[in-house]
């Protein structure tokens, strides 16, 4: 475990949300990838940054976002370590 301070997860925070609408962006400006949209917004929600955030002092690895974040694309799980 580690040390997060307040200022540590509302910097997380933000960092998530910002991820969050420019996947949205992204994917809402491709007509081919309109269908997939709806699926960017579930997987990156509230309930997945919340989870992040509640766990934040416990992910040190790519491990622990599989063992403390429920997410749909392997991927995410690289990037939320890498957030």
């Amino acid at each position: 475990m580690r040390a997060v301070t307040k200022e540590n997860k509302l910097y997380l925070k933000a960092a998530l949300e910002n991820f969050r609408k420019a996947e949205v962006s992204k994917h809402s400006n491709k007509l081919e990838q309109l269908v997939s949209c709806p699926n960017v917004l579930l997987e990156l929600g509230d309930f997945f940054i919340n989870q992040v955030l509640e766990n934040c002092h416990k992910i040190l690895n790519v491990e622990d976002v599989f063992n403390y974040v429920k997410v749909w694309r392997q991927s995410m799980h690289l990037l939320t370590l890498t957030l």
